[in-house]
């Protein structure tokens, strides 16, 4: 853990804390938990508590320690001068940022009469009433952008891809998607899902199977593919009556997080008849697809990345369509541990949210537990699933199952 992620976690807790109103300081316990690669080795250890007793040195946090031994196991850190805290960090008080994300709500819904309709300028006032929500969330730059966003004629949006719109109005072709999340979270805060309505969208829902499988459509004759994947739209995913394997002999379906790993997939002889590959969380197009599938009675398996992330897909799909993992076990992490990756705080920390239907998944639950023990993830590209034999859940090895 660095200087910057302590700061950063004083700055998360304090601007909803009793110390902002002049109660008692604010003071974090626990740190082990919050980064468990701070006990990871003696050196990781050592590296954490020297920057722990600079800042109170520096006068910026208060430290106390188990027992009477200074030094040796921190206790708890409390936060002396919370004016320093921001000032290191480069970022404004939240009582200066709350004050300046309020005036400057107030001044766009005054410039939006006349320009906007009522429904766009309500958006600001939500802002202007109820700064405190946003003060970790967004700047006044970010208002400004959204007021550019909100000005727009009617219909503005209508059939301008996202990326095309966001260079028009920003000069960035990404900037506009970095937006959208925080205006959903105001229309949110404010109760008002009808803000979300003048919002442009960037969503292509589209599914890619690969395998001999029948389409069965609602109308019309059913077509086939033998070879090589198959991309579909939402539109025609949700044209189709069945999906169905053509000659399949195992009467399983795995779902792949990752493209690469797909494609090499298709082409391998592991015991499955289709492969579908899931893109990360799994689109609309994707679960109505495994969906289908599941309707037939086909069995359905998922292989993703081996972190939280891709444990939560396949939570996700385990309560679709009843998805098992495949190749999501310890043995597998274990064998390419080599090349893992270290994790950040924050994503270690997903693992205990993890459901606990999800947990109970057959190998899930240990694969859990090795990951929070060695702060490491294993990508799903460095996996070859075709090296060694690789169980099935309940114990059926891949060659008896074929």
């Amino acid at each position: 853990m660095t200087e910057r992620d302590i700061l950063l976690a004083f700055a998360e807790r304090y601007p909803r804390s009793a110390m902002r109103t002049g109660g008692r300081p604010l003071r974090l316990r626990d740190w082990e938990a919050r980064d468990p690669t701070i006990t990871r080795s003696a050196e990781s250890l050592t590296i954490f508590l020297e920057t722990m007793e600079a800042l109170e040195r520096q006068g910026l946090l208060r430290l106390g320690w188990w027992g009477r031994k200074k030094g040796e196991r921190l206790a708890w850190a409390e936060l002396v001068n919370p004016e320093q805290l921001y000032q290191r960090l480069d970022r404004s008080t939240p009582d200066a940022l709350s004050r300046d994300l309020r005036d400057s709500a107030k001044q766009l819904v005054h410039r939006s009469e006349g320009r906007m309709n009522r429904i766009s300028a309500d958006f600001f006032r939500i802002v202007a009433e109820q700064p405190e929500p946003f003060i970790n969330l967004l700047g006044t730059a970010d208002l400004e952008d959204l007021w550019t966003l909100f000005s727009q004629e009617p219909g503005a949006f209508s059939g301008t891809p996202i990326r095309s719109l966001s260079i028009r109005l920003f000069g960035d072709s990404k900037r506009l998607e970095r937006l959208l999340p925080l205006a959903k979270k105001i229309a949110r805060q404010g109760k008002r899902s009808d803000l979300l309505s003048a919002l442009p969208s960037r969503s292509y829902p589209e599914v890619w199977i690969g395998g001999a499988v029948e389409y069965t459509p609602v109308e019309g004759p059913p077509w086939s593919i033998q070879k090589g994947p198959q991309g579909l739209s939402l539109a025609l995913v949700r044209g189709l009556r069945t999906l169905r394997l053509i000659g399949g002999t195992t009467q399983r379906v795995l779902s792949v997080e990752n493209k690469e790993t797909f494609y090499a997939l298709c082409g391998s002889s592991l015991p499955f008849d289709a492969y579908v590959y899931c893109g990360g969380r799994p689109n609309r197009a994707v679960r109505q697809a495994l969906t289908l599938f599941h309707r037939e009675g086909y069995r359905i398996y998922h292989a993703g990345d081996l972190d939280a992330d891709g444990i939560a897909i396949l939570g996700e799909l385990h309560r679709l369509v009843g998805a098992q993992p495949f190749g999501m076990n310890v043995k597998t992490f274990d064998r390419y541990l080599p090349y893992g990756r270290p994790l950040e705080a924050a994503f270690l920390r997903r693992l205990a949210q993890i459901p606990e239907d999800t947990r109970l998944l057959g190998s899930i639950g240990p694969l859990i537990e090795r990951i929070a023990a060695t702060g490491k993830t294993v990508e799903q590209e460095i996996i070859d699933y075709t090296q060694e034999p690789l169980d099935l859940p309940g114990g059926v090895p891949l060659e008896q199952g074929r």
